[in-house]
Order: C-alpha cells, then structure tokens, then sequence
C-alpha cells in the first residue's frame, strides 16, 4: 500500500471497505492515507467526508474513534456524553430536524447542544466545529 501512496503523491488515497479494527485504521493513518470510508455510507455522507478531506483533512468514521479515543478526548475538550452524540450526528452530515428524530431531541435541544459543541471546540460554525473536533480526535 505504501508503494500506491508514493506513486500518487501528491494526490490523496482513500479507502472505501468495511474493516473496523483498530491496528488496521491506525496503519493506514501511518502510511498515510487521507481517509477510510465505509461501503454503506449515505451519498450525504460521502460527500462530507469527501470535501473534509480535500479541505486537507484526514477522515474516520467516527464509530471507529469513538471506541479508540472518546474517552481521552472527551475529558480533554469537556465534551458531554449528549453533545458528544449530537457531534456524531454531525459527522454523517445530518440536519438539525434530522439529528432531532434519530436522537428524540426537540429541535431547540439540538441546537443548543451544537452551539455548546462550536463554544467548547472554539468554532465559529459547525462546519468548523467538525474539522477542529476531526483534529483533536474527537470524530
């Protein structure tokens, strides 16, 4: 695989499959591959994670980070367990109303608990509040 990176440097590699186990995602990020994306992921979703990539980012799935390092990350950005799940929501490019359904929210809920997410990450929209939380691990 390292050598298809070198190859297509300076374009970015992304792999499209289902595998979840953490030794695997880890060394893909080492090689260096831009993202993982999974096989079932809505068009809405795909595109998210698509334009996070090209604005420069790496991309995971968020389940798979969630199992890895949620639990250091929430603890270092005071994160709550609720907006926590919001953000995750937001990672599979949802809408507010959408996000509001899946979760049993009011829809002023949600918002609420977006803007606390852009407040705590230092974001100004949540957009922002995805790639910052994609930084620190959080997605």
């Amino acid at each position: 695989m390292q050598a298809v990176l070198q190859k297509c440097d300076p374009a970015k590699v992304i792999l499209f499959g289902n595998e979840t186990t953490h030794t695997f995602v880890q060394n893909c990020l080492d090689i260096g591959v831009s993202g993982l994306i999974p096989k079932q992921f809505s068009f809405e979703s795909l595109m998210f994670a698509l334009k996070l990539i090209q604005s420069g980012q790496v991309y995971v799935p968020s389940e798979q980070q969630v199992t890895t390092f949620a639990d250091d990350a929430l603890e270092q950005c005071s994160l709550s367990c609720k907006e926590f799940d919001v953000l995750k929501k937001l990672t599979e490019g949802l809408s507010n109303k959408d996000i509001m359904r899946i979760l049993g929210l009011s829809e002023t809920t949600v918002k609420m608990r977006v803007r606390s997410i852009c407040k705590k990450l230092g974001a100004a929209n949540r957009t922002q509040a995805l790639v910052f939380a994609q930084r620190q691990g959080l997605i």
